[in-house]
């Protein structure tokens, strides 16, 4: 998937402790019935968030760099593995018969990772285009490959990052492998599928409102009324102040992998009722680590929404908003956050699913951060250290996170 880095922005949004906008997406349709109260909430969850840090096991005294040292892996297997340091690719071999249909997925992606797959026969002749599918960003950013031998033998696959193997981003991922099934037809096996029974049901897909079915597997049924007094309270009241804002936690992995993230959302639906004068607000608050960004995004929304972010004096950052936002604490000290989620206008309802996505720190001033895929920080002890920095050469520093010193 193409990654578009904007400098400029990112260092007006630094100097002035604010943020920069950009616009999401957002979904709403569907006939409106009668209200219901929604399911009583889950308990928040708190997860690695499975940043890649170190060399994963295959790499060995050799490392799994090319086919010649590629790692075998059983089919029906599943690992975690990380493309680390910068320069790493990770190779694969598999045995496949013939006439088999098989699926392998490298995807439980990092918060803001792209990964990349290739696929080469016995004699290492690259045949990703042979596959019979091969999608780059199979759901979202990550990568997965439908293929039939027509000869049975030895076949490799080659994980790095976006874009190929010359790629400088490090990530981590799961490496997995099955027999190709698809019971219900909708062409998603049962790895990706929340529901092999049904055919409408699958990541991604056309979630009817409001009909208390989950058909794109977010975890959430899509909720739009177009008479905002038929907008059910949510169950996470009272939430509407300050003082009983409810934690939202940063996501775990590549929020839009939705089918592995599902738990997550529904901890963070939530509705917006109106008697048609006055609407509910929801209130969320974060706490920051020092030196950290957090950046608040949202998956679907339903209705005119806004956000508004606060600080711990209850001081308005940025209000009205609907898009992407990152909160930096540039203290030395934890800091917490206090955003409300309210419709645009008084006396309407909506229905928003909002999510915070970790992207690391920057202790050293460099603007840039331990997490965050497009400005990334491989040193953060350095601020002559980051990606996108001019090389000197021959220095022996790698000032530009790409694993090289330039000579």
């Amino acid at each position: 998937m193409h990654r578009i880095i904007n400098r400029n922005l990112f260092l007006i949004k630094l100097i002035l402790g604010l943020a920069t906008i950009s616009l999401g997406l957002g979904a709403c349709g569907g006939k409106a019935e009668k209200a219901a109260s929604l399911s009583a909430p889950p308990a928040p969850i708190t997860e690695a968030d499975g940043w890649p840090t170190a060399p994963d096991s295959n790499e060995g005294a050799t490392g799994n760099n090319d086919i010649a040292t590629a790692t075998p892996v059983a089919v029906g297997s599943s690992a975690l593995n990380t493309v680390f340091p910068v320069g790493d690719l990770d190779f694969f071999a598999f045995n496949l018969e013939a006439g088999v249909t098989y699926e392998i997925s490298a995807n439980d992606l990092c918060p803001t990772c792209d990964s990349t797959m290739a696929l080469y026969d016995s004699v290492g002749t690259d045949i990703t285009m042979d596959a019979g599918y091969n999608d780059d960003d199979y759901i979202y950013y990550d990568s997965r490959l439908l293929y039939t031998p027509t000869v049975s033998g030895t076949y490799y696959v080659r994980v790095s990052g976006y874009p190929d193997e010359t790629s400088t981003y490090q990530i981590s991922y799961t490496l997995s492998s099955r027999e190709f099934t698809d019971a219900d037809g909708d062409t998603y096996s049962p790895y990706y599928d929340c529901d092999e029974t049904d055919p409408f049901i699958y990541p991604w897909g056309s979630d009817n409102s409001p009909d208390g079915i989950d058909q794109d597997c977010d975890g959430v049924d899509l909720i739009y009324y177009a008479d905002n007094l038929l907008y059910p309270e949510d169950a996470f009241e009272p939430d509407n102040e300050m003082s009983t804002a409810k934690t939202l936690l940063p996501v775990s992995g590549l929020a839009r992998e939705i089918q592995l993230r599902n738990d997550y959302f529904q901890t963070t639906q939530r509705t917006q009722t109106t008697d048609g004068v006055t609407s509910d607000i929801d209130w969320f608050k974060v706490t920051i680590p020092p030196h950290a960004k957090y950046t608040l995004r949202y998956l679907t929304f339903t209705g005119a929404t806004r956000f508004s972010i606060y600080d711990s004096l209850g001081t308005l950052i940025y209000a009205n908003f609907l898009g992407t936002y990152p909160i930096q604490n540039l203290t030395d000290l934890p800091e917490t956050y206090y955003i409300s989620v309210a419709p645009l206008t008084p006396g309407t309802g909506g229905m928003i699913v909002p999510y915070i996505e970790d992207n690391g720190t920057d202790a050293d001033g460099d603007f840039s951060y331990t997490k965050d895929w497009d400005w990334f920080d491989c040193n953060d002890s350095d601020p002559t250290i980051y990606s996108g920095n001019t090389e000197t050469i021959d220095d022996g520093i790698d000032s530009n996170c790409n694993g090289l010193d330039n000579t």
